[in-house]
């Protein structure tokens, strides 16, 4: 990271970046320490001063939740087409990511910020929505997108992202079954517009 930081430093101006500075010159990451909350230890990126809570105000993002609020049934109509039984008695689907855990299931139409046109092309209304998001975290490795499937008593460990940069939209369904829920990966509200350009180069996606 620090490489591509003196690079960025090299091309563009620090203004208004000395959080991004301090995260680079060693800020508490994984390991915790000093300003680190003990439910945050990101794995990669932890940038210092960045305000923490259970959840983002509504207000905060306003326009992206509308956006998804209101592109709600072009995403179900999406995951209707691609879904299947997820019994695990047939093949896994053509696009559906190998479980994270016993019945946990990932379609993804970004994946580390790099668009996934297959997928893409099968979801034509989630990927409109998503390319009309603000702060969605699309040329970033730390940005995903797509649905999450989680089946009746499947359990996921405990854990925490890569950043606190980013927070996690979910997009759920009240119905019985299966939960399945389109994530998406936002932009911190409180990451400024310079920030996000200098992270958008010390992470960008691998070409």
């Amino acid at each position: 990271m620090s490489r591509r930081l003196r690079a960025y430093a090299r091309r563009y101006s620090w203004a208004g970046m000395g959080r991004v500075r301090r995260a680079a010159q060693g800020a508490p990451s994984s390991g915790g320490g000093p300003g680190v909350l003990g439910i945050q230890r990101p794995g990669l990126l932890f940038l210092p001063d960045l305000p923490s809570s259970p959840f983002v105000p509504r207000e905060a993002q306003r326009h992206d939740v509308e956006l998804l609020e209101s592109s709600f049934p072009a995403i179900l109509r999406d995951f209707g087409a691609v879904s299947w039984d997820f019994s695990g008695t047939t093949p896994l689907p053509r696009g559906w990511s190998p479980p994270l855990a016993p019945g946990c299931y990932q379609l993804l139409l970004y994946q580390a910020g790099r668009c996934q046109p297959s997928n893409c092309r099968r979801c034509p209304g989630a990927y409109r929505a998503l390319r009309g998001l603000r702060s969605f975290m699309s040329a970033n490795t730390f940005g995903n997108a797509g649905f999450s499937v989680l089946l009746p008593g499947a359990r996921l460990d405990g854990r925490c992202g890569p950043t606190n940069a980013r927070v996690r939209c979910h997009l759920g369904s009240p119905e019985d079954g299966p939960r399945v829920v389109f994530i998406v990966d936002l932009w911190h509200p409180n990451v400024a517009g310079a920030e996000r350009q200098a992270l958008d180069f010390v992470f960008a996606p691998d070409p």
